[in-house]
């Protein structure tokens, strides 16, 4: 499995079968991805005026897409229903290929609904909305010349003008917007150190790093905030007559300028009844002016994070919540002033005293992770680097994105100065997918997700689609379960269901630790249970616990007693046992790479872990060092003795192998079920090897190297009927399919399938009753969801001892002993038959019944056995044999 650093239910794509001429048993079907088309990165947030859609920008997917949500009147909750990408033609409507829409920076609609207008580096995109509120790309419009790097866009609440400020330009643009079909044209350009001349406004001053604008309600009067200036400036705006859109610069306050204070790193600016609020990002704090008539300002005070102004006509208290402030919002009756706090991943709300206007008070804060004890609202989610900020027309609902959360976070406006959590929409993000399991009864499936820190839970249907559960996040207590908070899985890598189902493992390359989660059978859901984390010491073992820096891959003994876990930065592999009653890792041993026998190099940037059926022996992949090395192991202590190291390019001479090739950066190995194979993917040579495996040594022989068509590989699994491997290609974005002979393992190339949703930096791979497979798609935050053909072969079946085939004997009745075994790998069972007509039934090796002899002649039986597989399927061809039997 690769590492590259850095819901409600889901609804199942129709099956689009690609690459596959027909459906032959073993085949690979895509079927769709899980959460279905995820936020990447949301930014700016806008509602229409009717309330019925939501627009938001999302800048982390390529290309950029603007995404239309539908929004329930009652609860407020958000559906997908349409996405608008740059570079695409949305063939579900009449517009064309949307162009120029890259990184967008804000959004707005028009007061009739009408429009929707996005702001990116070099233009203006214009979309019209049609019925439903969806949307139709109408054009671009270029302003490459005048824009450097534009912040924010606002329309003026008559709908005849667009405010734009631009950052590195220094410059405010007024636009008019009475073209046909929503366009722009540009009216007037303010800039910082300049007096156009147009207007009395005089030199421009206090825009140098703009970063917001508002507009007073009687369009009127413009507002900005500048960074780089620590400032907030006005202009006046000509609303009638031959000069409308024309700005004429009036005022500008500065931080530390005549008692100004709250205006460092100025990030925001709203307008509501006469007051200006500007967020001061580096003062972590809210200042707040006036304007006269003529739009001079006037500084009225500040609300600073942490401090209580102990003013007696606000009664609010010690701010909280308030950290690094960027973005500001109003109600409609502009009753209360809403603030993000970035570093807090929270949103402060504080309420305009209505008595005096210019007074704010702190009402109280919600922030990421936390559960207000003063609500009955569950634990505030989907805030983490929130960015955009809008409330609903009629004030019901405050929406918040929540960039690193991939998320909107949704708050119920319960009172002018309360916010109570409603929900995140999508209700589930798994964020970027590194690893994926599924569990032993088929019920779940579980994704390591890197950047969110955290193992999402799913759970899964017939069909195979997935429904999310829950999520538990490094470092958060899960209120819903007894758990406590978790540990050591900051960076998130793998994770792993143990054989009897009971535990959830998981990694954190960043953390440094090993987890153990309790499993509820009936929900899939966890519970956290504990960590091993790198240099601690253990308090059952007193040992002080070592390789799991950069942790990665994981294995579990097939009595689930023992884990194993690879070291990508301590090179070496580690040996915990679970704790019989809790499931908790207990630190045992950790052999590293050139220490006692295990050479230079043999475990080198140690990536993946697996151990045999029989579990006498492990095998670990270094993706550094280009090899595979082999232990031994103790099945009642549960540690390691060096065997062997297969390098690439090097001929072992113990064994019959030849020199390895092809083994530059294994990725991933797999053993097969019968034992007598194993299987490396390589992404350095872009390559699937196979080595036969001596079960009583467990040495390996390198037999051949195929380089795969989808490469380089990233993870492989060996379906449980061991006829097929299927890798993942992350860098193809694809899952390839290769049979396997159940005769003597070799392979032979299958179908590949790409570039589908859930299948984008496809990292892992896991298999779920032989039926369905699930893909870590790590670019596309999404679980791609492939259906198997069913395996309708029955095993085979042959008998290995057999009575005399005719004889006379003494007794009237005697045993006539069978031995007889599988050559297929998937088989579970026998069913035997002890004569023709008789029924069928479950039978073992070695077998022995009493048969009846003829008194005069010989009486003819027929003994039949069959071989039946996991699947079910029993060998239509069952092996028989008859006899015959005499009396002397």
């Amino acid at each position: 499995m690769k590492k590259v650093l850095a819901v409600a239910v889901v609804s199942v794509v129709a099956c689009v079968s690609v690459g596959i001429a027909s459906a032959a048993e073993g085949d690979l079907t895509y079927v769709g991805a899980a959460p279905d088309e995820p936020l990447i990165q949301p930014g700016p947030i806008a509602i229409s005026p009717d309330g019925e859609r939501a627009y938001v920008a999302a800048n982390g997917f390529t290309p950029t897409e603007l995404v239309t949500f539908d929004r329930d009147p009652g609860s407020g909750a958000l559906t997908r229903i349409e996405t608008e990408r740059n570079n695409v033609d949305d063939p579900s409507d009449g517009g064309a290929t949307v162009t120029g829409m890259t990184s967008v920076r804000d959004v707005d609609v028009s007061p009739d609904g009408e429009y929707v207008y996005a702001l990116s580096p070099n233009q203006i995109t214009i979309f019209e909305t049609d019925g439903d509120g969806r949307l139709v790309f109408v054009t671009g419009n270029d302003y490459s010349a005048e824009f450097s790097s534009p912040e924010e866009l606002t329309i003026t609440p008559d709908g005849e003008g667009i405010i734009v400020v631009d950052r590195s330009a220094d410059s405010v643009y007024s636009f008019d917007r009475s073209v046909a079909g929503g366009g722009t044209t540009l009216v007037d350009t303010e800039t910082d150190g300049v007096n156009d001349g147009s207007d009395a406004g005089g030199v421009v001053d206090g825009i140098d790093g703009l970063t917001g604008v508002s507009i007073s309600g009687g369009n009127q009067f413009v507002f900005t905030s500048a960074d780089l200036d620590d400032a907030v400036a006005s202009f006046t705006r000509d609303t009638a007559g031959p000069d409308e859109g024309e700005l004429s610069f009036a005022d500008f306050e500065r931080d530390g300028v005549g008692g100004v204070d709250g205006l460092n790193g100025a990030s925001d600016v709203v307008f509501a009844s006469g007051n200006i609020y500007v967020a001061g990002y580096f003062d972590s704090a809210v200042a707040v002016f006036t304007r006269d008539i003529a739009g001079l300002l006037t500084y009225d005070g500040r609300e600073k994070n942490g401090v209580d102004d102990l003013d007696p006509e606000d009664p609010g208290g010690a701010v909280d919540g308030m950290s690094l402030p960027e973005q500001l919002a109003t109600d409609g009756a502009r009753e209360s002033i809403y603030v993000t706090g970035v570093s807090s991943d929270s949103v402060v709300v504080f309420d305009r005293d209505v008595a005096d206007d210019d007074t704010l008070i702190f009402s109280g804060f919600e922030a990421d992770g936390v559960d207000d004890p003063g609500d009955g609202a569950p634990t505030v989610d989907g805030l983490t680097g929130v960015e955009g900020i809008a409330l609903a027309p009629d004030d019901s609902q405050l929406y918040a994105t929540g960039k690193d959360d991939g998320a909107i976070a949704r708050f119920d406006r319960t009172s002018d100065t309360e916010l109570e959590f409603a929900g995140r929409d999508p209700e589930f993000s798994v964020g970027p997918v590194e690893g994926v399991g599924a569990s032993p009864d088929g019920n779940n499936v579980y994704t390591a997700n890197g950047e969110a820190d955290s193992v999402g839970v799913f759970s899964r249907a017939g069909d195979g689609s997935l429904t999310p559960v829950e999520t538990e996040s490094d470092g958060a207590d899960d209120p819903d379960d007894p758990g406590g908070a978790v540990a050591g899985i900051d960076g998130t890598f793998d994770v792993l269901v143990s054989p009897d189902g009971e535990h959830v493992f998981a990694t954190g390359y960043v953390g440094q630790g090993l987890a153990s989660f309790s499993r509820d059978a009936g929900t899939g859901a966890l519970s956290f249970v504990g960590s091993a984390i790198d240099e601690e010491i253990d308090p059952v073992s007193g040992l002080e616990i070592s390789g799991l820096i950069e942790a990665t891959g994981m294995a579990f003994s097939p009595d689930g007693k023992f884990i194993y876990v690879t070291s990508n930065s301590d090179y070496s592999i580690s040996t915990f046992e679970l704790d019989g009653a809790t499931g908790a890792p207990i630190y045992r041993q950790t052999l590293f790479d050139d220490e006692g026998d295990v050479p230079k190099d043999g475990l080198y940037g140690a990536w993946d872990v697996e151990v045999s059926a029989d579990g006498k022996y492990v095998y670990v992949a270094a993706l550094d060092g280009d090899a595979v090395s082999v232990f031994s192991r103790n099945a009642a202590s549960g540690l390691l003795t060096y065997v062997e190291t297969e390098f690439d390019q090097v001929d072992d001479p113990t064994d019959a192998g030849g020199a390895v090739t092809g083994m530059s950066d294994p990725e991933d190995l797999v053993l097969s079920r019968n034992g007598e194979q194993a299987y490396v993917v390589t992404s350095g040579d872009g390559s699937v090897l196979r080595f036969e495996r001596n079960a009583g040594n467990g040495k390996l022989s390198f037999v051949e190297a195929q380089e795969l068509p989808a490469e380089p590989p990233s993870g492989i699994v060996a379906s449980e009927d061991g006829r097929s491997l299927i890798i993942s290609s992350d860098g193809d974005d694809a899952v390839q399919t290769v049979d396997r002979s159940l005769a003597d393992g070799s392979l032979t190339l299958g179908p590949v399938i790409e570039d589908q949703p859930g299948l984008r930096g496809a990292l892992d791979l896991a298999i779920s009753d032989d039926s369905s497979i699930y893909v870590a798609g790590e670019d596309d935050n999404q679980i791609g969801i492939l259906d198997r053909e069913p395996d309708t072969t029955g095993p085979q079946t042959k008998f290995d001892k057999k009575p005399t085939k005719k004889k006379k004997q003494g007794k009237k009745k005697k045993n006539a002993k069978f031995k007889f075994s599988s050559s297929s790998e998937d088989f579970e069972s026998f069913e035997c038959r002890r004569d023709t007509g008789k029924k069928w039934k479950s039978c073992t090796s070695a077998y022995k019944k009493k048969y009846k002899a003829g008194d005069k002649s010989y009486k003819k039986h027929t003994f039949s056995v069959r071989a039946i597989d996991g699947s079910g399927n029993k060998d239509d061809s069952p092996a028989k044999f008859t006899f015959k039997r005499k009396l002397k």
